[in-house]
């Protein structure tokens, strides 16, 4: 039974009580508060709609939102595992949980997701609406200082030529709610059909990107994980770790940065 119809058959029994309003009411008014991130305020509100319709996906999808917002990642998860009971088909729950997990230091549950969701990316569902097209997902949320920190991992398969970007850490500010600068874990070296070839190696290093220079930091013979990564580039945000280049953007015809936003190759 979808949403609209559990109100329906919930209205005639459920009366408004310290929220003043009716369970619909409360629904619409907490995704309105998540909507404006307000959070805590949405809490009374979602929690109220969760009691009248339990099995209702978009009330666990918003509660799981404004719980991992709080900082209640516990919370957070049960919402999400509880969503994903109730609407399978949507692959979207994956990076939610591997967020939550990341956060609760879970690192065995969180590969645990991760290789689902590769998994469900190979095995091509229909069901898996619009996870074909995605490029990459949003592995964790983090804050530092007065930023939030987006990290992104990108599905191999997506991309191609010699410049490959497996991870993106997006930096906005919590206060504009823009993005400042970003770094990334850039390889160049062989395409995908030569990288088994004998003798092709792929170079790895550290990026950033300010809008005004591209700044390139540490090399890697192999990948990193994406933990000693993450550590990487909270070294670099904080300042204790300093860029080996800068890279100045300049004119079209001489600028030192890809038209994809990549660092130009060192020479």
């Amino acid at each position: 039974m979808n949403f609209p119809a559990l109100i329906l058959l919930s209205l005639s029994r459920l009366a408004s009580e310290d929220t003043g309003v009716t369970p619909e009411g409360a629904y619409e008014r907490g995704i309105d508060l998540v909507a404006q991130r307000k959070f805590g305020a949405a809490m009374p509100f979602l929690e109220k709609a969760e009691k009248a319709f339990p099995s209702a996906p978009s009330v666990l999808w918003n509660l799981g939102t404004a719980s991992a917002e709080l900082g209640k990642v516990e919370s957070a998860i049960a919402y999400w595992k509880r969503y994903e009971d109730l609407a399978p088909e949507d692959w979207r729950v994956l990076p939610k949980l591997i967020q939550g997990y990341q956060a609760n230091g879970d690192v065995q549950s969180r590969d645990r997701e991760i290789r689902a969701l590769y998994e469900r990316r190979r095995l091509h569902l229909i069901s898996d609406h619009g996870l074909q097209d995605a490029e990459r997902f949003c592995r964790e949320q983090f804050r530092l200082a007065k930023n939030t920190i987006f990290a992104f991992q990108y599905f191999y398969p997506s991309l191609q030529g010699r410049w490959r970007t497996h991870y993106r850490f997006s930096v906005f500010d919590r206060a504009t709610g823009k993005e400042k600068s970003s770094i990334s874990l850039v390889s160049d070296g062989p395409t995908l059909d030569e990288d088994r070839r004998p003798g092709r190696t792929r170079k790895y290093r550290i990026e950033r990107l300010d809008g005004a220079r591209c700044w390139t930091y540490t090399q890697f013979e192999v990948e990193p994980s994406y933990d000693s990564l993450r550590h990487a580039v909270v070294d670099i945000l904080v300042g204790k770790t300093k860029p080996a280049t800068a890279i100045p953007r300049r004119g079209a015809a001489q600028q030192g940065v890809e038209r994809d936003g990549r660092c130009a190759p060192a020479r």
